[in-house]
Order: C-alpha cells, then sequence, then structure tokens
C-alpha cells in the first residue's frame, strides 16, 4: 500500500505542484484520498457540475485540497470563475479557501474575473475580501484589465474596494512597435477610448498629469489614438498639454505634433485652446507645423498656420516645413505655407532649399508654385 501511495505522489507532483506541500506532510492512505478527490473538485469545476461538486462536499471537508490546482496552478476557484460559473463559485466561495491564491502565471481569481467582464463574480470575490491590488508578474491588476476593456461596473466596483489608482501596469498599445507601455488605469482608459472610465477615475482622484518612463500621461495616450473627446475631457480637467514623450517611431513629441501627424485637426484646436505651445521645439527642432508637413496632413499645416505657428522654424538639419511639403508633393501644404509668407530662400545644413527638394523629386507642380512665388516677392 506504501508503494503505491509513493507512485500517486510521484505523478501528483508533477501533474500538480501546487500540492506538493501538502503531499509532503501526508504521505499517507488519507492523503492518497485526498488526491482522488482533489481531481474530482477540478473536474466539476471545469464541467459545472454543481451537484457533483455538492456531494463531494458532504462526502467531508475539502478544506486540505481546495486551494491546490492543476499544473498551471488553476484551482478549482480560478477555473470556475475564469469559465463564468456562478453556481461553482458561490459554492466553493462558501468553503474555507485562499481567495488571493495566484496561478503559474500570477493571476487571482479577481484577475480573471474582472479580464472577463463577469461583474457578478467581481462582486463575489470583493464581498470574501479578494484583494483588488495583487499585480501579476507581467504588470496587469484587475482594475488596468477592467480600465482597459471598459467594464464601468468592474471599475467603479474596484475603486469602492480601494484599489489603488496609481498601480500601473505593462499595455500593449496595439500600433505593432512591439512595445509593452508602462500604464496607469486612466492612461489605459483614455488609450482605449473609454471617457466614462476615465470621468470615473477622475472622480475618484486619479492622478491627470502623472507621467511614465515615456513621459506620457492620459492625454498623450488619448491623442496617440485619435480619441478627441476623451482628450477633451482631460483638457477641460486640467491635463498638462505641453509634456513631450517617447511613442512608437517618435522619439520625443508633444501631444500637439502628435495629433498634427494624424491630421487630427479638432484635437489641434482643442490642445490650443488648452494652452499647447505651438511653437514648441523639440530635441529633434521639429514642431508641430514641421510634424504635419512631415505626415503631409495639409489640413494640420492650414489649422495651424491660422493659429499664427511659426512657419521658419528649421529642425536640427535646418529643415522647414516647407522644406518637408515640397519633398513630399504635398502641394496643398506647399500652396498654405508660401501664401502665408513662408521663407522660400532658407538653406537646410545640406545646402538645400525647399525648390532644390521639389525638384529632387520631380514634384513639377511644386516646382512651378514656388518658381512663381520668388518671381512674385
Amino acid at each position: 500500500m506504501r508503494l503505491i501511495a509513493f507512485i500517486l505522489i510521484f505523478f501528483a507532483i508533477n501533474s500538480n505542484p501546487f500540492s506538493f506541500a501538502q503531499i509532503l506532510n501526508n504521505t499517507n492512505d488519507t492523503n492518497t484520498a485526498n488526491i482522488g478527490k482533489l481531481d474530482r473538485l477540478l473536474e466539476y469545476a471545469n464541467n459545472d457540475n454543481a451537484e457533483g461538486l455538492r456531494q463531494l462536499i458532504s462526502e467531508g471537508s475539502i478544506s486540505n485540497f481546495i486551494n491546490f490546482g492543476d499544473s498551471q496552478g488553476h484551482n478549482a476557484l480560478i477555473t470556475a470563475v475564469s469559465k463564468g460559473y456562478k453556481n461553482i463559485a458561490l459554492i466553493l466561495l462558501s468553503q474555507q479557501l485562499d481567495v488571493d491564491i495566484t496561478c503559474k502565471h500570477g493571476k487571482t481569481a479577481l484577475i480573471y474575473a474582472a479580464d472577463s467582464g463577469y461583474v457578478d463574480m467581481v462582486s463575489y470575490l470583493l464581498a470574501k475580501k479578494a484583494n483588488p491590488n495583487i499585480k501579476i508578474s507581467g504588470g496587469t491588476t484587475a482594475l488596468l484589465q477592467a480600465a482597459g476593456k471598459g467594464y464601468y461596473s468592474i471599475a467603479e466596483a474596484l475603486i469602492k474596494a480601494n484599489a489603488d489608482l496609481r498601480l500601473s501596469g505593462i499595455y500593449r498599445s496595439g500600433n505593432n512597435d512591439g512595445i509593452d507601455y508602462n500604464m496607469t488605469p486612466l492612461m489605459i482608459a483614455a488609450f482605449n477610448n473609454h471617457d466614462l472610465i476615465v470621468k470615473l477615475l477622475l472622480d475618484n482622484g486619479s492622478e491627470i498629469n502623472r507621467i511614465n518612463e515615456y513621459g506620457a500621461n492620459a492625454l498623450f495616450y488619448a491623442i496617440a489614438n485619435g480619441n478627441t473627446e476623451t482628450a477633451k475631457i482631460l483638457l477641460e480637467n486640467g491635463s498638462d498639454a505641453n509634456i513631450s514623450a517617447t511613442y512608437g517611431t517618435y522619439g520625443n513629441i508633444t501631444p500637439l505634433a502628435l495629433a498634427s501627424t494624424l491630421g487630427a485637426t479638432d484635437l489641434i484646436s482643442s490642445l490650443l485652446i488648452g494652452k499647447a505651445n505651438i511653437n514648441h521645439i523639440m530635441r529633434n527642432g521639429k514642431t508641430a507645423l514641421i510634424w504635419a508637413a512631415i505626415s503631409s496632413k495639409s489640413e494640420a499645416v492650414a489649422t495651424l498656420i491660422n493659429a499664427r505657428a511659426d512657419l521658419n522654424i528649421a529642425d536640427n538639419d535646418g529643415k522647414t516645413a516647407l522644406m518637408f511639403a515640397a519633398e513630399n508633393g504635398d502641394y496643398n501644404s506647399v500652396e498654405y505655407l508660401i501664401n502665408a509668407g513662408a521663407n522660400i530662400n532658407i538653406v537646410d545644413r545640406f545646402s538645400k532649399n525647399a525648390l532644390m527638394y521639389a525638384m529632387e523629386n520631380g514634384n513639377l507642380d511644386i516646382i512651378d508654385l514656388i518658381t512663381r512665388a520668388s518671381l512674385n516677392r
């Protein structure tokens, strides 16, 4: 019998590492029986078998093994919660168990519930004092998941349970730059355009101007995803419009310049109302107007010109907005800049002016436009 018990223990250790401590303390026939009961417990939880679970509990206490799980660390509670099995979860929560146990990936039942949008599950777990501030390896929390996916009721419940609004976590931006951005719940909600959650977080004291290691705040991430209404909410609540941050291929860029690269004229107008510095010069010497010209966003160029942007600021290479527009073949932007009085004779460090860039790229209409402008001046 003892040999059989050790064989069963060996297989249990390999299939269920989380029962290892229990097995070390109970290498006897009772433990062998518990291993069998654990298998039944996990099976019932996995298959939403409430009747089987009640039968198992009626056979005796399950407290000795209720917290143990499979090879991924998914105990019965995590399994039931992640699948949305309410009856199983309620039965398990009526037992003596550790509600904050984590699986192999560091997730608690609460994080699984928040990530899946299971409002009732979140309520059950919080009623049993589940910790909303456990942060998994990789960085996320229950509130970060809810804020990122737009689950307002879950975010509200977590905040009421004293979820820490300052806890940041890793979020893949979705812009294919391969970077995982460290964001607060407010930043994630702003990026994903969940304006109701943005308001909820602000009403509960979230730091509107907190920046991460990339120098970005929530406003920056709202603009990065073109979320005009969310950006307006943040600006109305005092968000700093003059930060400079790293994002994607942009090594250093302001919210206004980022909006300009997107051609988001509504955002540009809102930022200027929010006192964004229209002529802020970034580390590479570029301004919002230069970025608009680089991106061939002629409407953004026109909006910035009308807001009295300096037309002749040159970047670290000496290139002006007019040179970039001429180089890119952006006729409308060149026309807007020339009509507004941009200097067509500025030469950059490569000894080139706007006309030469137009000629190099065969932009005949622009060559004609600049030539006529030079004759009229």
